[in-house]
């Protein structure tokens, strides 16, 4: 009886903004409790400054001033949007990266994101990895897909036609709703993501979606991104990896590889 209570207490926090993952799993309402927020603690981003100045350069080989991204606040209605954006001159496509429900900059696998975000402008690729405003849990995915809406639209203003979303946890659920919404996205990835807030991934199609999770997640079950790769319609890719918990830092490596050559292919 007091499962099932709790099961329905998550339940009734809405659709669109229940937990993110945790100890108690019910796949079959596809909502997820969290306990804890153990790993999330590490993938807080460090940045302590915000900066508009403009980077410089935009080659393959990069100094370490053109390598250096603007840090802004993309103005909202609700609210700054902080973001740290890697400019790609002349580049027609841009991927758009968040964490998980503490949001920061730097996302999951120790600081993934800063580096593939210059990984991608090798390939010609832009980035705007960008923090929630709002850090809490459960996460509220509603207002988070209003910040990915604040980038998407930064983004198309500054002349980019293809719009990559990736988004690591409760950030995957964000990340598939707003693709859901927002006709400029061209492809959405997702990293361990969590399925509550994702009840519309089938309505990504034509538009390509990549699910990755690691076999040893405890905290979200890679059930999870099996249940969202059945809901999905094609094109649709699944990378289930061994040995990788839910920050994927064991397989850090493969989830960048596979990432570059993923987005360099959809957005290209």
């Amino acid at each position: 009886a007091a499962a099932a209570a709790a099961h329905e207490h998550v339940a009734a926090r809405g659709q669109l903004s229940p937990d993110i993952v945790g100890k108690r799993q019910h796949l079959g309402r596809r909502v997820l409790a969290a306990d804890d927020p153990d790993e999330h603690t590490v993938m807080i981003a460090s940045a302590t400054a915000w900066d508009r100045e403009s980077t410089r350069g935009t080659m393959p080989e990069r100094t370490p001033d053109d390598a250096t991204p603007q840090l802004l606040d993309l103005p909202s209605d609700r609210g700054p949007v902080h973001c740290a954006y890697h400019k790609q001159a002349g580049g027609e496509a841009a991927v758009i990266m968040v964490g998980g429900g503490d949001g920061g900059l730097d996302g999951p696998a120790h600081a993934l994101y800063p580096d593939l975000a210059e990984d991608l402008r090798a390939h010609g690729i832009g980035a705007l990895r960008l923090d929630f405003r709002i850090h809490q849990f459960p996460g509220d995915v509603d207002e988070s897909v209003h910040d990915m809406r604040v980038g998407i639209a930064f983004l198309t203003a500054q002349g980019y036609r293809r719009v990559g979303l990736l988004g690591h946890s409760f950030g995957g659920a964000v990340v598939i709703e707003a693709g859901a919404q927002e006709i400029a996205v061209t492809a959405v990835a997702t990293l361990a993501t969590q399925t509550a807030g994702a009840q519309r991934v089938g309505e990504l199609a034509p538009r390509p979606i990549f699910l990755i999770h690691g076999l040893a997640d405890t905290r979200l079950s890679p059930d999870c991104s099996r249940m969202l790769y059945e809901q999905a319609s094609e094109p649709k890719r699944i990378e289930l990896l061994d040995e990788a918990t839910h920050s994927l830092r064991q397989r850090r490596e493969d989830v960048r590889r596979l990432l570059i050559g993923w987005f360099a292919e959809t957005l290209g």
